[in-house]
């Protein structure tokens, strides 16, 4: 770490910011340190729990190998926002001491933005996780509809044999998809508690971050000093960073909101068996009370190592803070620099 933050860097930034500036800078280096650390010694600690929820994984990709098809577009968005997101960062760096800048510095601002690439790497191990999980509950869904018209179509069958089939048919159907629905709620609170350390810290991050980066984008692109320093490209790189790196936050964030809404789409699809007719196959009556009963005792809940649960009105109480502490950083440096 001393050799990270070679003197000569640390005296460029330090030199074209102010005080505060210099904390806010400190502090989201150590949490992003902090998580980095926090991940290395859980994952070591949880290997065990680790290698059995990616066997897990794997095995509902090997049932439903349709699901890869609906991870693509969640895949490469959340790619294509860490890169661009960590590119104008750094291009930002290298832009503000350009004039000044050596071989030995463009390795170091190299090695600075690699901390928070890890942190993004931790992030997006969690975001695919349930990305996986999110695909399931899509294709589950969507068996579902289907499984349900078939059931109402039973009422216009007159034949007692091929009624009697298909019912234990689709009975069978309904006991794999209500398995399957288990599986992939057990594996959501499995992983929540596998990465909840690292979503602890992995949320400090990213909320001093954001501060901080409404603070730095609002005080640099009116600082006339700066807006001297910064060529026009310059601005225009601040103003980039801040849109992928917001982008990135709610590409992560709303897959838990995401996870919520499939969720409460199956509830719903499955409580619309009261409107078919009477008359149907007591097992598969029996089958479809048992699913509702196992949806009604295991209510979607995402909730970290029992502190908070993750849910959208969390998240706009968040964005709230966020815009609050960045408002009062900045009347504090209008006021007193």
């Amino acid at each position: 770490m001393i050799w990270l933050f070679n003197h000569q860097v640390v005296f460029l930034f330090w030199s074209r910011s102010g005080r505060l500036h210099q904390y806010l800078f400190l502090a989201i280096m150590a949490g992003r340190i902090l998580c980095v650390m926090v991940t290395l010694m859980t994952r070591w600690w949880q290997r065990p729990r680790y290698v059995r929820l990616v066997n897990d994984f794997q095995r509902l990709a090997h049932k439903k190998p349709q699901v890869m098809k609906l991870w693509k577009r969640g895949v490469i968005s959340k790619v294509v926002s860490i890169i661009l997101s960590e590119l104008f960062q750094m291009l930002i760096n290298f832009v503000i001491i350009y004039e000044s800048l050596t071989l030995q510095m463009s390795f170091t601002i190299v090695a600075i933005s690699s901390i928070t690439a890890q942190v993004n790497v931790i992030v997006s191990q969690y975001y695919f996780g349930l990305l996986n999980i999110h695909g399931h509950y899509i294709l589950i869904n969507e068996e579902l509809r289907i499984l349900l018209d078939e059931i109402r179509s039973l009422e216009t069958e007159r034949r007692k044999g091929v009624f009697t089939i298909k019912c234990c048919e689709l009975a069978d159907q309904l006991d794999a998809i209500a398995e399957i629905q288990f599986q992939l709620q057990a594996l959501v609170k499995q992983i929540t508690s596998i990465f909840g350390l690292q979503i602890i810290t992995m949320s400090t991050s990213y909320y001093m971050s954001s501060v901080a980066l409404v603070y730095f984008c609002f005080i640099e692109l009116r600082s006339a000093e700066v807006t001297r320093m910064l060529p026009f490209w310059g601005r225009v790189l601040i103003v980039l960073e801040f849109v992928c790196y917001f982008t990135d936050i709610h590409i992560t964030v709303h897959i838990t909101y995401a996870i919520h809404e499939v969720h409460a789409t199956l509830v719903k699809l499955l409580s619309n068996h009261t409107v078919f007719g009477h008359g149907l196959d007591e097992r598969l009556e029996v089958t479809l009370k048992n699913f509702q009963i196992q949806l009604a005792c295991n209510p979607m809940k995402i909730v970290v190592l029992g502190m908070y649960e993750l849910k959208k009105s969390r998240a706009i109480a968040t964005v709230s803070s966020v815009v609050s502490s960045s408002m009062v950083l900045v009347q504090y440096n209008l006021k007193n620099f």
